[in-house]
């Protein structure tokens, strides 16, 4: 694709990189921090380029790994080429949408190449225009683990290998995983940023769970308690609704939070009514993740100590999770308060959390259920400072029912003097007047 006549401007040029703060931007010191951490990986696997390919795939995970190196986040996705040695070029966003250039010309400094995504055909062009149509080639995609598999297109991928016979392509997803485990000062200032945001949401929450309202009122209160305070509207938000006192009340899900289009509906709350939900809140791309849950009326005694025994566990949580600690020293004392009462859960454990969820290191399962979100792989491997790390608590007792619980979590941030909750959810159990 040949580059619009547009971008030829020398004025429009120099109006795109006014900076105009109007959302968030990492420095060119963090870039260059990244940039330089992530050639020296590159030089130790033999790497000429990486191949970035972006997409919204998993509540925008799926631009996780792209972002991180290029401050990009399109949600058309899109392609960047990063070399070992030289400039980095993005293809991001339709031609009809970087007129007069791109937007992100204006609103970030690592990248000044951006061109219109052309896709594999533009991008094996630029390859073999620097010479490395026959190098060593990584390709880094999807941004998270354990949740969802690889998100590289198998279309682009067969391009890839007819435009670039003779290059050599391996998955270089890791080297981001392991760079994005531990983060940096600027990292964890918006982490906090996005934890005051995250909750200034379960506020809007608490204020929206009352008789009357819809499921879909307390979702837009939270939603834009996300976007009025600076956030991106781009998290997932599973909410759910349903009410206890009634033994048999039709269609209910009350262990876990739920999905789109399932939720929001149009049910109105009422007396014995709980709200759970599970959300994250992005600032400039990075998540506050949460937990959490509110009563509408005079909650039974069941849900009383089911509550009790999920704040036992965060701070369980909280106690255990510092630098040198284990995973397996943190699942066992999380799920220590809950397994003494005889209760089960969906998930409970905690993963890491930053620009994707989740976040290595991984453990909401129980250890004997196997695979990678069990932990059991990880099981020793200490935890270290500057990670950031969310607490997954879904709890139900099955003495009293296997389909009613509740939901409670907080981002942690492990430091030398001990751990700190990013969010501070309240600790009481919220409930409101029917």
């Amino acid at each position: 694709m040949n580059t619009p006549r547009w971008y030829e401007s020398k004025r429009e040029k120099e109006m795109s990189r006014q900076d105009l703060g109007f959302v968030p931007k990492f420095s060119v010191q963090e870039r260059d921090r990244r940039w330089n951490e992530l050639r020296k990986k590159m030089s130790a696997q033999g790497l000429d380029a990486l191949l970035f390919y972006g997409s919204d795939i998993g509540y925008n995970r799926g631009m996780v790994n792209f972002r991180y190196i290029t401050h990009f986040a399109d949600i058309h996705g899109g392609w960047a080429l990063f070399p070992a040695l030289g400039e980095c070029t993005v293809f991001s966003g339709p031609v009809h949408m970087t007129i007069p250039y791109s937007k992100y010309a204006a609103i970030q400094d690592w990248v000044t190449d951006i061109r219109p995504n052309g896709g594999v055909p533009a991008v094996a062009k630029e390859l073999k225009e620097r010479g490395l149509d026959k190098g060593r080639l990584g390709i880094v995609s999807f941004g998270s683990t354990g949740v969802s598999s690889d998100a590289f297109p198998h279309q682009s991928h067969e391009q890839l290998l007819k435009l670039l016979p003779e290059a050599e392509f391996e998955d270089a997803n890791a080297l981001l995983t392991e760079m994005r485990m531990i983060k940096s000062k600027e990292e964890i200032d918006f982490l906090y940023k996005a934890g005051a945001i995250a909750r200034k949401k379960v506020e809007a929450m608490i204020r929206t769970v009352k008789t009357g309202n819809t499921e879909a009122d307390v979702f837009a209160e939270m939603l834009s308690a996300d976007i009025k305070n600076g956030a991106e509207p781009l998290g997932f938000l599973l909410l759910s609704t349903g009410n206890v006192l009634e033994a048999d009340p039709g269609y209910r899900f009350l262990v876990h939070g739920i999905s789109q289009p399932a939720s929001p509906s149009m049910r109105k709350l009422r007396d014995g009514d709980v709200a759970i939900c599970e959300f994250h809140t992005s600032y400039g791309g990075y998540l506050a993740g949460v937990e959490f849950s509110v009563f509408l009326g005079t909650p039974p005694q069941e849900l009383v100590n089911i509550q009790a025994a999920c704040m036992e566990a965060i701070q369980a949580g909280v106690e255990t999770i510092r630098p040198g600690s284990t995973p397996r020293e943190a699942w066992k004392a999380i799920r220590g308060p809950v397994e003494k009462r005889g209760y089960d859960f969906c998930e409970l454990g905690f993963h890491g959390h930053g620009m994707a969820s989740p976040e290595y290191p991984l453990s909401v399962y129980r250890e004997e259920d196997g695979g990678v979100m069990s932990g059991i792989k990880i099981a020793d491997i200490p935890f270290e400072e500057d990670m950031v790390i969310c607490l997954n608590i879904d709890v139900h007792d099955p003495g009293w029912r296997k389909d009613v619980g509740l939901m409670y979590g907080d981002m942690l941030h492990v430091t030398k003097e001990g751990t700190k909750k990013m969010v501070n959810l309240p600790a009481e159990f919220i409930v409101n007047e029917s």
